[in-house]
């Protein structure tokens, strides 16, 4: 393996490590974001919520390519792990195009069928998975297939970073259309509304407040944002930056550790 380091390194291969197919269709694929040097989140996601992923969930990390030898050589480990990273063939970066790539990426490696619904979700959350499933199959079971956004609403506009969900029509339409290639840069949970109302498919607009919120631990900063205390059911639990904060969350919800 060329260190990066080296002029010599071509950032190219890294471009092929995309996932395979599913077998059979699912019901959503979730895109968690995430970079190279976040190695301990990651494996604290993977010892927390996703034990409890359904079968017809798929859950991979979002990264950009590696920065630094370390980076490449962990980055290579994981995959031959887990074979849970999605990486893009981009720098690593917030507001200069990952969301399009992820969505462009996403809709043209899969076909239609493959999955019904694609999330984009922060690595600061914590996601109840079968109850998060359970939600995107009533939207399903309520002919909502096509057309939806679905979040936490901001403004009436557009739906909160932390966790949104795109029907399949809406995935491939950013994945072909020249509007979002030519808008790719900003504030990504802004520029995918943008991005929706300019298409004319949306069509269904879809907010869940009460089960997506802030962490409890989060009403004492700032405004307190959407700060409540857990409940049932939880889709989505934000604001979990420190790995304290992540830890409590799962201790409540997977009961018995600690």
């Amino acid at each position: 393996m060329i260190p990066a380091s080296d002029p010599k390194f071509d950032p190219e291969p890294w471009s092929a490590c995309l996932p395979p197919r599913p077998k059979s269709r699912q019901t959503g694929f979730i895109g968690v974001w995430s970079s190279a040097k976040d190695f301990n989140r990651r494996a604290l996601i993977r010892l927390t919520y996703l034990r409890n992923k359904p079968h017809d969930l798929d859950v991979y990390f979002v990264l950009g390519r590696p920065e630094t030898d370390q980076e490449q050589t962990l980055v290579a480990l994981e995959m031959a792990a887990y074979h849970d990273i999605l990486l893009l063939n981009m720098t690593e970066n917030l507001t200069e195009g990952k969301t399009f790539e992820f969505f462009r990426t996403v809709g043209v490696t899969f076909k239609p069928g493959d999955y019904a619904f694609v999330t984009k979700m922060d690595s600061d959350v914590w996601c109840e998975l079968p109850q998060f499933t359970t939600q995107l199959q009533r939207l399903l079971y309520q002919k909502k297939s096509m057309g939806t956004y679905f979040g936490r609403a901001i403004g009436g506009y557009f739906m909160a970073g932390m966790g949104y969900t795109l029907s399949w029509d809406l995935v491939r339409w950013i994945a072909t259309d020249a509007y979002p290639d030519s808008h790719r840069d900003g504030f990504e949970d802004q520029l995918v509304a943008d991005w929706l109302h300019h298409s004319g498919l949306l069509v269904h607009f879809v907010s869940e407040e009460a089960g997506i919120y802030d962490t409890p631990d989060y009403a004492g900063h700032g405004d307190g944002g959407w700060a409540q205390n857990y409940t049932d059911p939880t889709l989505i639990v934000h604001q979990l930056k420190s790995d304290e904060w992540f830890l409590r969350t799962a201790k409540y919800f997977l009961g018995g550790v600690g």
